[in-house]
Parts: structure tokens; sequence; C-alpha cells
């Protein structure tokens, strides 16, 4: 059943309106009627749906966006809004639940949805597909000088997105081979994308190959000394696991350490 989210959220904004003030007559039963309205104007369990789709579960997914679809404005649903927005792009998602997001992108740029824009741009990038991007693009034509800017910085931020992407994958591919054939030469050619502007996931792959090419010693450590100097937070493990070691790899990282201390 459909949760009619317009008549109760109109309820607590009426409720809220005859709101009294304290020790005026009436307060407590105005505040009474108010803090009902509240509570009413919530489905059942809503509220542990959405802490369920925080954790990435699939099961909470439809009752999320049956409500940012909705978009009701009424007292601290804006509030719960951005919660919702933040979070709908984490669970697995059927066929359908992909499209309701798509749409959920587009009416946010058209301003048919009164939601926080500040998060669409998450929910875009995890449903990028070309067909959104095509409608995105139409948008781009539109009168609406507000609906332009929003498609365009969409856009924009779907092309870094695919751009960072294939990065990654490039990196992760390199690094993967250089550790089956232990190639000094494939490693230097991943290390040397440490130039790069990278994600999160990039600067992880890449301290994999650093660790694997100083525990080896594959690459002499000279070589390594710019990654190291770099101090990504990334590194924080593979310093603390090789520093204590007597061996090669221990000797390595104190080296390169002590070059990095010393500027």
């Amino acid at each position: 059943m459909s949760w009619n989210w317009s008549k109760l959220g109109q309820e607590v904004e009426a409720a809220r309106r005859a709101c009294v003030a304290r020790g005026k007559p009436g307060h407590e039963e105005a505040a009474r009627r108010f803090h009902l309205a509240c509570a009413a104007v919530w489905p059942p369990e809503f509220f542990e749906s959405l802490e369920a789709c925080r954790r990435g579960e699939a099961r909470a997914l439809n009752l999320i966006l049956d409500f940012v679809e909705a978009s009701p404005r009424f007292f601290r649903s804006g509030y719960t809004l951005d919660r919702a927005l933040r979070f709908v792009a984490r669970p697995p998602r059927t066929a359908v639940q992909t499209y309701r997001l798509q749409q959920i992108v587009l009416r946010a740029v058209g301003r048919e949805l009164r939601v926080p824009f500040r998060n669409i741009s998450k929910v875009a990038r995890a449903v990028d597909a070309p067909s959104l991007r095509a409608h995105l693009t139409a948008l781009v034509s539109s009168d609406d000088p507000v609906t332009v800017r929003r498609a365009q910085s969409l856009l924009q931020a779907l092309l870094g997105a695919s751009d960072e992407r294939r990065l990654e994958d490039r990196i992760r591919s390199m690094v993967v081979t250089a550790q089956n054939k232990r190639s000094p030469a494939l490693l230097r050619r991943a290390l040397a994308l440490a130039s790069h502007s990278l994600s999160t996931e990039a600067r992880r792959l890449l301290t994999v190959a650093f660790e694997f090419a100083m525990n080896w010693d594959l690459i002499p450590k000279e070589e390594l000394l710019e990654l190291a100097r770099l101090n990504w937070p990334e590194m924080a493990p593979v310093w603390d696991f090789a520093l204590p070691r007597t061996d090669g790899p221990g000797e390595r990282a104190r080296w390169l350490q002590s070059k990095v201390r010393a500027g």
C-alpha cells in the first residue's frame, strides 16, 4: 500500500503552525497534536529501513525510493531526504530500481523533485549509463538556467568518474600482471602513474605495487623513494609491517624512511 506522504505531511505542518508557546493556554494540547502528527507521518519501520539502506541492504531500498520520489515537504523532511540520498546508491539494485534512481536524478535536475541536490551526483555515478547521459545532454538545452547548470555539472562529474575508473582499471591490470610475472618493467610503468590525480582505490593499488617491489627487491630502492615521499595514508600499514622486520624488506623500508625524514 502506498503511503500518503502529502496528506500526512500537511497534517504535520498544520500542527506545527498551530503550536502554542510554552506557558500559554493550550500549549500542552498543541504540543501533543504536533508530536502525534510527527510520529504518524513516517511508515512503520521507516527509520530502521533507512539505517538498513545505509548498511547497503537491498531489502530496504524500495521504501526509501518511495520516500525520495514523493519528496514530501514537512518538518525535518529535508534533513531526512538528504540522508536518504546519501544512502540509496549503496544497496544492490534490480533493473527497475536502477531506472527509478535514474529518474530521480533527471527529475532533480529538472527541478521536478525538491530534494537536496548536493548528493545527486553520487546517485548519478552509481547508475551511470549512456541513456542517462543522453537525457542529461538533452537537459543542457533547457530554457531554465538552473536545469542547465545542474545537467552540465552532472555530466562533468560522470565524465570524470569514467576517466577515474578507467585509470583504476589500468593500474589494477598492470599491478596484477606485474605481481604474477614479477616484472620490474611493468611495476615501473604502474608506479609512474603516481604522478596523476588518483582516487583512493588507485592509491591503494599503487601502494600494493610499491610494497611488492620493495619486498622482492625488484626495483632499486632509490627508484622507490619518490613514491615513498608521497606519504599517502594508504602507505601507513606498509610501514607498520615493514619497519620492524630484520630482513631485506625491513632494511629497505628503514632506508626509505630515513631519506623521507631527511627530506
